[in-house]
């Protein structure tokens, strides 16, 4: 289910010199990040989520509204429900119903 909510795609900007990321997703707007402490030290699965880059006053505003929070929150919730039904089929549906190319665990 599509959203309104879009990445910003200023990470795989040059001018973000050593904070430049490969975009390895851009239907998600996934970046690669593996040295992120939070990511890199944890026991269990995770995901670091960011639900808003403040670039500019408007965007910052915005993210401050019970619209926005709710929508992000819905977002947020069918993400973690597709994920865990795509973990429920077998591994030959589960790649088939993905469509996804990218191995995330692949090295850069």
């Amino acid at each position: 289910m599509r959203r309104s909510l879009h990445y910003t795609p200023h990470y795989t900007l040059a001018l973000m010199g050593h904070r430049r990321r490969i975009l390895v997703d851009a239907g998600a707007g996934v970046y690669r990040y593996d040295q992120l402490i939070v990511l890199r030290q944890t026991t269990m699965p995770a995901v670091l989520l960011e639900a808003g880059s403040i670039v500019n006053r408007q965007e910052e505003l915005e993210l401050g509204t019970p619209e926005r929070r709710s929508l992000t929150s819905a977002a947020i919730v069918a993400a973690v429900e597709n994920f865990c039904a795509a973990r429920a089929r077998p591994p030959g549906v589960r790649a088939a119903a993905s469509g996804h190319r990218h191995d995330v665990n692949a090295a850069p």
